[in-house]
């Protein structure tokens, strides 16, 4: 069980491995698209640039054979891209990142429970509607980041005769790469762009592929919001949060699911911990959908500090070489089995999410705890979303931001962070005799204290906020976290949305 046994596993390089995750990452990022002809002068200001490439991609057709005693899956020979915008945009890395090309043998058409059974064991299980599975990760190195949203549905394409003798369901992946967290918006395009397959003409979806990918113009974080006009259904906004604002959370109900998942905050400090020491973390999940949803959860709880290295919560069994790299990174494997265990080092923290407990090798742990007032802090924000009911809501919001329970958790624990980095230098004056002294040690000699230290004037406004608040409420806890989370919706008040038009069709020549 879980991931296939890799054939070479060699050690990168520092250098080698930083390399070959911006090659990567680079070939998922084509060349920024054409300025959108539009008339109005405020549209003429918005390069197109929400979705960097889109791409249909399905099976090659299976030769005619015996109808299988029981719905079978079958694997296809090959993929077979069907349209891709721009024209073979990062075609050949992509495909690493999609579900298993199977094919469905069978007279009715996969059910709920049938996908799951074999999703199961292909490790994609997230299903967004009836016949479809939903796919989306992270692949980064540094702060620029490239998300990619996979939906499958499966379309039938052959049944009765002699040549099969049942239906014959063909897997039809479309997929958006961008550079945008908009998990919820590229699930909602993907959805409603399946849902047109088969109701309307070929050459109008392919329009609205077009648009989608070459019209549509990013939106101005906290002062401009986008919507998607041209898919047929309510208009679909698009939205990210101001600059000055807390890091954006993947969607609506991520932080509480993820808290959910690691069941107790001693574990979340734990995690929260190496990843402020920049320790090696690979994190273990049958579905790679909770993977990037808990990685992307907990880079966005560090502020004011920022992830420089590289994250990939699906690993691609071409990429297995990474677990070997020298450089502190945030991976996601389906499972581990002898071969990959025997590869893993031991200064690599290994977790399991799904059996929530920590598989590493070494004894103890190679992590730093947080200091003991941030754990505090962690542990009355838990206590308070918790009595709040706001573990009750179990409901995932892939469509809507995040919950105002959720805001209050990260307001607290980020003015602990904020204020344990104030006063770190001091910290270390004291010398080995103060508790907090080891972590505040392994935090400064990190990239990521240099990078917030280089960036902290000009973009942490609100790590200077957060500094403000504790100085004026003289430290009480209640107050700040009030007044913080008043100065976040304060932030989003106001923020007008651009309806995208659609560029008027030309006449053919």
């Amino acid at each position: 069980e879980g991931a296939q046994s890799p054939s070479v596993v060699r050690k990168l390089s520092a250098d080698e491995a930083d390399e070959e995750i911006k090659k990567v990452s680079k070939s998922l990022s084509p060349a920024p698209k054409s300025r959108l002809s539009l008339e109005e002068e405020e549209a003429e200001m918005l390069p197109a640039g929400l979705i960097s490439s889109f791409t249909v991609m399905s099976s090659s057709p299976l030769p005619p054979q015996q109808p299988p005693d029981k719905p079978t899956w079958v694997q296809s020979p090959e993929q077979v891209i069907v349209s891709s915008y721009p024209d073979g945009a990062g075609i050949e890395k992509l495909e690493w990142f999609l579900p298993s090309n199977m094919i469905l043998l069978s007279p009715d058409p996969p059910s709920l429970e049938l996908l799951a059974k074999h999703h199961s064991l292909s490790n994609v299980i997230d299903f967004s509607t009836e016949l479809c599975v939903f796919l989306w990760t992270t692949i980064s190195c540094g702060p620029e980041k490239n998300y990619i949203g996979a939906l499958t549905s499966w379309v039938k394409v052959g049944g009765g005769g002699e040549d099969y003798g049942c239906g014959v369901w063909l897997p039809v992946t479309m997929c958006m790469t961008t550079p945008l967290p908009v998990v919820g918006a590229i699930r909602r395009c993907l959805v409603r762009l399946k849902n047109e397959l088969g109701k309307t003409s070929l050459a109008e979806t392919r329009e609205n592929i077009r648009a989608l990918t070459l019209e549509t113009p990013s939106p101005v974080p906290g002062v401009l919001n986008v919507s998607v006009p041209f898919l047929k259904g309510p208009t679909i906004p698009i939205r990210l949060p101001h600059p000055n604002c807390l890091p954006p959370l993947p969607h609506g109900n991520a932080l509480v699911s993820t808290l959910r998942l690691l069941r107790s905050v001693k574990i979340l400090t734990a995690l929260l911990g190496g990843m402020m020491t920049e320790q090696k973390l690979l994190f273990v999940s049958r579905n790679p959908t909770v993977r990037a949803m808990v990685c992307e959860t907990l880079l966005a709880l560090v502020f004011p500090c920022v992830w420089s290295f590289v994250v990939i919560p699906i690993l691609p069994e071409q990429m297995l070489e990474f677990i070997q790299a020298p450089v502190p990174y945030i991976l996601g494997v389906p499972g581990i089995n002898e071969e990959l265990a025997s590869h893993i080092g031991p200064d690599v923290v290994v977790f399991n999410i799904d059996e929530c407990r920590f598989m590493s090798q070494a004894a103890p742990l190679p992590l730093l705890p947080l200091p003991q007032d941030v754990r505090d802090s962690a542990t009355s924000a838990w206590n308070e979303l918790e009595a709040s009911g706001g573990f009750a809501n179990k409901k995932v919001n892939y469509t809507e931001p995040e919950t105002k329970v959720e805001t209050r958790f990260r307001v607290s624990l980020s003015l602990a962070l904020s204020s344990f980095i104030k006063k770190s230098e001091e910290l270390l004056a004291l010398g080995p005799s103060d508790s907090s002294f080891s972590f505040a040690n392994k935090l400064v000699q990190t990239q990521m204290f240099s990078n917030l230290v280089d960036r902290v004037d000009s973009e942490c406004v609100f790590f200077h906020d957060l500094l403000d608040l504790l100085e004026l409420t003289s430290g009480e806890d209640r107050g700040a976290i009030n007044a913080g989370v008043s100065v976040l919706e304060e932030y989003g008040r106001g923020v007008e949305t651009f309806k995208v038009p659609r560029a008027p069709k030309k006449e053919p020549a």
